[in-house]
């Protein structure tokens, strides 16, 4: 086998193994963008609930809708990057 051949397979092989990563990390980024947009949703949700409340009872709802909010934004980051750290790892 000449070299050029060689290189061509070797070429080939190379991309054939790279394409369950690419698929890995836009995987893992589908699921984070599912994950944010799933958290702004309960947000606003929980933010809509919170009208019908007068007072501090209103700032208590908000202040709660707020750190569910930011509890969910982190998890999902968090889950991003273990997931990100577990394919960087696996290669």
């Amino acid at each position: 086998m000449n070299k050029f051949a060689l290189t061509i397979v070797a070429g080939a092989f190379a991309a054939i193994l790279s394409v369950p990563a690419f698929s890995a990390d836009k995987a893992a980024t589908a699921d984070y963008k599912s994950a944010k947009k799933q958290a702004q949703d309960q947000y606003k949700a929980a933010k809509k609930a919170c009208k019908s409340m007068k007072g501090a009872e209103q700032e208590a709802c908000e202040k709660e809708a707020k750190a569910a909010h930011a509890r969910a934004d982190a998890n999902a980051k968090a889950t991003y990057k273990q997931a990100k750290a577990a394919d960087k790892a696996s290669k």
